[in-house]
């Protein structure tokens, strides 16, 4: 068992010593003079100045926000999405621009409330006043904060002991399944009004109800064409370049199905671009997701449809379905989800209404029971 430290007297040299560690360390020279005389008060305030240094070595070191930011976004770069390092990156950093210099440990939920409730709700430069990001928003900034404490604070990594924000109360989540669904008709004016060289991926949007994101990363590569589908791997296959779909990391493969008119479309497109994305401008040059966003808007206006943005068709394809009384599991195969999911965001459709309807009309008619003795009941017919 190692000694305990302690201050002592060496007469041969004149001096008094401790051992740190194995390590013996020179306190104070002169008589012995313990426990008022100067000599040995000057050791003992050494010896508190080297145990007390000791300590603070030990201590884990107080990260700052910024430097947690940035240890966590070099982790998950190559690691997760291309988009999702993008948005984490984004978010992360805003709130680094405010609170970076804090101690994360220090951080409080009053710290996020103040920092969201002082976001701008749209893009652009500088703040608005009083001015609210949507529920769906608030949730994704937390989602990147937490990824990003919970991965500083595991076992393994050690910057935090805790996550701070752990527990902080989000607004509900918006249901997807309340935005807007399209009428056949709004459909047929919303290709009318679209230019004849971006038809092809309004078509293809209403057909496979696929996220916008996957039909315009569609290349002849990930093309099968004995299936008619587009099919996106699994991390564990997916090879070097390919597109990374949502349920890669665990373990999915996507695979979305063509029928009829989008079937022969996008036939046709894996003819003409053997390499390189499927759908394209008027140039040839790849469609961004951001360009895609504003045609919508731009063809809403146009046509009166408020709201109107590319995953309409995916919430339109799952809302009709629903509607339709068929499988939530085969829409979870057919839209890349899991039932979970589904029944989340569609609640309010999965509910049998007829059904309900006719067995609580079935209650109200049956007999009304009768108390007999002992408590027990019976039916009087």
């Amino acid at each position: 068992m190692a000694r305990r430290s302690s201050v002592r007297y060496f007469e041969s040299r004149g001096a008094y010593y401790t051992q740190i560690n194995g390590a013996q360390q020179h306190l104070a020279t002169g008589p012995d003079d313990g426990p008022s005389g100067p000599t040995y008060k000057a050791a003992v305030a050494k010896f508190s100045e080297l145990v007390n240094n000791l300590c603070d070595a030990h201590k884990p070191r107080a990260y700052t926000v910024g430097e947690i930011v940035v240890e966590f976004l070099g982790h998950i770069q190559g690691k997760r999405a291309p988009a999702t390092v993008a948005l984490r990156r984004k978010q992360l950093r805003a709130f680094a621009a405010v609170h970076g210099d804090r101690t994360a440990a220090s951080l409080r939920h009053c710290d996020l409330s103040n920092f969201l409730s002082g976001r701008k709700a749209v893009p652009g430069r500088g703040r608005v006043r009083g001015a609210g990001l949507a529920a769906n928003t608030v949730r994704g900034f937390y989602a990147s904060l937490s990824a990003c404490f919970r991965w500083a604070s595991k076992p393994g990594v050690g910057l935090l002991a805790s996550n701070p924000l752990a527990g902080f109360e989000c607004p509900s989540k918006t249901s997807r399944g309340r935005e807007a669904v399209l009428t056949p008709d709004q459909h047929s004016e919303v290709l009318r009004r679209t230019h004849p060289a971006d038809r092809g991926l309004v078509v293809c949007l209403e057909n496979t109800g696929a996220r916008p994101g996957e039909l315009l990363a569609a290349s002849a590569a990930a093309w099968d064409d004995r299936q008619g589908a587009l099919v996106y791997h699994e991390d564990a296959t997916r090879g070097a370049g390919e597109f990374r779909h949502k349920g890669a990391g665990r373990g999915k493969t996507r695979v979305i199905l063509f029928t009829g008119e989008a079937l022969a479309l996008v036939r046709g497109l894996v003819a003409l671009y053997p390499t390189g994305p499927l759908f394209r401008t008027r140039r040839g040059k790849p469609i961004s997701l951001r360009a895609v966003n504003k045609r919508f808007e731009r063809t809403g206006q146009r046509c009166g449809i408020p709201g109107l943005t590319a995953y309409c068709y995916r919430h339109t394809l799952a809302t009709r379905w629903l509607l339709a009384g068929r499988s939530v599991d085969q829409l979870a195969a057919l839209l890349g989800n899991t039932p979970a999911v589904l029944r989340e965001h569609y609640s309010h459709l999965l509910a049998d209404v007829p059904s309900l309807r006719s067995e609580l009309e079935d209650f109200r008619q049956a007999p009304e029971p009768r108390a007999t003795g002992g408590g027990a009941f019976r039916v009087v017919g």
